[in-house]
C-alpha cells in the first residue's frame, strides 16, 4: 500500500539529506579523497534515484556529480537511462 503522507515525508528528508551532500560537492568531485571510490558507487545509486525521482531541483552540484559519473567508463547507468 502507498501513502501519499509517507511519500511526502520521505521526499522531504530526502530533499534534506540532498543538501547536505550538494554543499559538499560544491567544493569536491567526488566524496573520498577528490577521487572516485567505492563510496561514489553507493552514492551514485541513492543520488540517481532522488534524481529520478525529481528531488534533486534544489541541488544543482547533485545533478553534476550524477553527469559525472555517467561519463565515467563502463557506467552501467549510461545504457539504462532513457535518452532525453
Amino acid at each position: 500500500m502507498r501513502s501519499n503522507v509517507v511519500i511526502a515525508q520521505a521526499d522531504a528528508e530526502a530533499v534534506k539529506a540532498l543538501a547536505v551532500l550538494d554543499a559538499h560537492l560544491s567544493a569536491h568531485d567526488y566524496f573520498v579523497a577528490d577521487r572516485f571510490s567505492i563510496t561514489d558507487i553507493f552514492a551514485g545509486v541513492a543520488t540517481q534515484w532522488a534524481e529520478d525521482a525529481g528531488l534533486t531541483g534544489a541541488a544543482p552540484n547533485v545533478a553534476a556529480y550524477n553527469a559525472r559519473l555517467r561519463q565515467r567508463p563502463h557506467c552501467p547507468l549510461e545504457n539504462d537511462l532513457p535518452k532525453q
